[in-house]
């Protein structure tokens, strides 16, 4: 296959999206006021057709293909997404979203969350679901709980061997025994959620003030008796036990040493998207921090309500221009393969090598050096040629 002059990389992997909202891209604003950002964003949604959101998602999907994206994290909201991209080339987890702050409909809440991943299809390497409580500041102490009880007892039950009693009508002792010993347990479930944000997330969880729990009491979904738990949103999910299960944090950015060492320990990886970040201002990002307490951390993009696009490029552009002490491969694997570990696919996607699938991304300009350096993110931007998954070119520039 003849690409012409072209820098071939691994295709690569977004770990945080919300491609319903692309139609919002160019309609808000940058701000620094997070609560009012999450209104509008709210109100515009609940004003979307269904069909208009399937076209947001749909031409979301075509940007993630056209920007060299082969994998990505989708959040999904009644399994819109999931629905709409069934024939889409990318390789996608579908991460369902729930939103309640009833604790009194925190255990129905969970067990339909629940019901709903067992209905979705799953494709190897194609098509995965998972789950995606929004945030600590939209979802209740006891649908955490509820959420992180249920997913214990899933992976109790998938660990449990097949009972030779339990063997097919007519299957002898020796194929019973021989099935058992080549049974493969199936994935464990994928978890996604929004994290350490903002200041108004911080502030609403160690102080019980300010603008986000203001904004909550103003639509009344903020239960009267609610009390601040006086820690950070990371130690909160700590406490009601979420955080066992391993998944992608998004953001991150009011995280401190005391919550990337809680990260760390409990194995999650954090998903960074420098557009949004800079979207709404905010302070310099805790990279090091996470870093240096062992927290993987990927790029993402976020959703185009507030960034510039979906454009994976722009993401590890603006990584590169923020800390300018992060190499090349550093950037690169930022993309690839840290985010493909983080959504179960580290043994298939991410890298250009054999046993690998085919999936490549290609680059213009090509650089003549050996090897590349931080001036290929600089000016003029690097353009997206082609997009292959799995040996089958998906999408290619014209002309």
């Amino acid at each position: 296959m003849d690409l012409g002059g072209v820098l071939l990389l691994p295709g690569l992997v977004n770990a945080h999206t919300h491609l319903r909202l692309t139609h919002l891209c160019g309609k808000l604003r940058p701000t620094k006021n997070f609560v009012g950002w999450l209104a509008r964003v709210a109100l515009r949604s609940r004003l979307s057709s269904r069909a208009a959101l399937q076209r947001a998602i749909a031409d979301g999907a075509r940007q993630l293909l056209a920007g060299g994206v082969t994998a990505a994290v989708d959040i999904d909201i009644e399994a819109l997404a999931a629905e709409t991209l069934r024939e889409s080339p990318l390789r996608l987890v579908f991460a369902h979203e729930c939103i309640s702050l009833d604790p009194n409909r925190a255990a129905q809440t969970a067990l339909r969350m629940m019901k709903l991943l067992e209905s979705q299809e799953e494709v190897p390497l194609r098509r995965r679901h998972g789950l995606a409580p929004h945030a600590p500041y939209s979802v209740s102490r006891e649908l955490w709980q509820a959420l992180a009880k249920r997913i214990a007892g899933k992976k109790a039950q998938e660990k449990r061997p097949p009972s030779p009693n339990n063997k097919p009508d007519g299957a002898d002792t020796a194929a019973a025994s021989t099935a058992s010993t080549t049974f493969t347990a199936p994935m464990p479930l994928f978890l996604t959620l929004h994290l350490a944000e903002s200041a108004d997330e911080d502030e609403m969880f160690r102080t019980g003030r300010g603008r986000m729990v203001r904004w909550l009491r103003l639509f009344r979904v903020l239960p009267r008796n609610w009390q601040a738990p006086r820690c950070s949103p990371v130690a909160f999910l700590e406490q009601t036990g979420i955080l066992n299960t391993a998944g992608i944090a998004a953001h991150c950015g009011c995280a401190d040493a005391a919550d990337a060492a809680i990260l760390a320990r409990r194995g999650w990886t954090v998903a960074f998207c420098p557009g949004t970040h800079e979207f709404f201002r905010r302070a310099p990002y805790p990279l090091a921090v996470l870093r240096s307490a062992g927290v993987p951390v990927c790029v993402a993009t976020d959703s185009a309500a507030s960034n510039t696009g979906l454009k994976m490029m722009d993401e590890m552009r603006r990584l590169a221009g923020m800390f300018p002490t992060l190499t090349v491969r550093e950037i690169l694997e930022m993309a690839t393969t840290i985010p493909a570990h983080a959504m179960g696919w580290s043994a298939d996607i991410g890298k250009i090598a054999p046993g690998y699938c085919a999936d490549f991304s290609a680059w213009t300009p090509c650089p003549e050096a050996s090897q590349l350096d931080r001036s290929w993110f600089a000016d003029p931007p690097p353009q997206c040629a082609a997009t292959i998954i799995g040996g089958e070119v998906v999408w290619k520039k014209s002309g």
